[in-house]
C-alpha cells in the first residue's frame, strides 16, 4: 500500500501528465523523461521541490513550441504567442460589443507579463509569513513595471521583455516563487536593469528595494 506522500505524488504525476496532453494538443512538445520517477522514499520535502520543478511556467521552459508556419521555438515564446493571441482575440471581442477600445501591442505584451505576478497561486507548504513575504516581492516587481513605463512608456517598457524574453521569463519564476530574500533581491535588481535599459543604477536599485519595503 502506498504512503500518503506517495499518493501525492502520484497524485502531482497525473497533474503533470494532464498538463502536458493538454499543451501538446496545442502545439507544445516536452521531452519523454521530462516527469521524475518516484523516489523510494518521497517526503515533503521531496513532494516541494516536485510541485517547484513542475509548475507551468517551468515545464513552459522545457519545452518547444511548433508554430502553424512548421518552424519551432521555445515554449516560453509559444505561450507568449498564445497569450496575445488569446488577449486580441477576447480585446477584439468586446471592441466590436463597444465596450473598449482595442488595447496596443505593448499593453498586451505588459498585461501578460505582469499575470505571472498578480495570477500567482501559493505553495500549499508555505506559512501564513511565507505567503505575506511573496506576495510583497511580487508587488515590488509590479511596482517596478509601472514605475517603467510611467518613465519610458509602454511600448518601449513591453520591446524590452520581449528583446529579452526568456531572461525575463527565468527571473519572474524565481521573484514569484523563491523563498531565499537575498536572491529574489538579486532578481529584481536585474529585472530592473532590463526594464530601465541599464538605466537603473545598483544605488538607484538598493533605494528602489528600501522605498518599496517601506510602502
Amino acid at each position: 500500500m502506498k504512503t500518503i506522500n506517495q499518493q501525492l505524488w502520484s497524485k502531482e504525476v497525473r497533474r503533470i501528465r494532464n498538463f502536458i496532453k493538454r499543451a501538446s494538443k496545442r502545439g507544445f512538445e516536452f521531452d519523454a523523461n521530462i516527469i521524475p520517477e518516484m523516489p523510494k522514499r518521497v517526503t515533503k520535502k521531496a513532494l516541494q521541490e516536485l510541485r517547484r520543478q513542475t509548475t507551468p511556467n517551468r515545464l513552459y521552459m522545457q519545452a518547444t513550441y511548433h508554430l502553424a508556419s512548421g518552424q519551432t521555438t521555445t515554449g516560453l515564446r509559444g505561450r507568449q504567442i498564445e497569450r496575445q493571441a488569446a488577449a486580441r482575440k477576447a480585446a477584439r471581442t468586446r471592441a466590436e460589443k463597444g465596450e473598449i477600445k482595442l488595447p496596443s501591442r505593448g499593453r498586451l505584451t505588459l498585461d501578460n507579463f505582469l499575470r505571472t505576478f498578480t495570477e500567482a497561486g501559493f505553495d500549499t507548504t508555505w506559512s501564513a509569513y511565507m505567503r505575506e513575504m511573496k506576495t510583497e516581492d511580487r508587488n515590488r516587481a509590479v511596482n517596478m513595471v509601472e514605475r517603467a513605463v510611467a518613465q519610458f512608456g509602454e511600448e518601449i517598457v513591453a520591446q524590452r521583455i520581449q528583446d529579452n524574453a526568456m531572461r525575463i521569463s527565468e527571473l519572474a519564476e524565481r521573484i514569484a516563487w523563491d523563498s531565499k530574500p537575498t536572491e529574489v533581491n538579486l532578481d529584481l535588481n536585474e529585472l530592473a536593469v532590463i526594464l530601465f535599459n541599464g538605466a537603473f543604477t545598483l544605488e538607484q536599485s538598493i533605494q528602489y528595494t528600501f522605498e518599496n519595503d517601506m510602502l
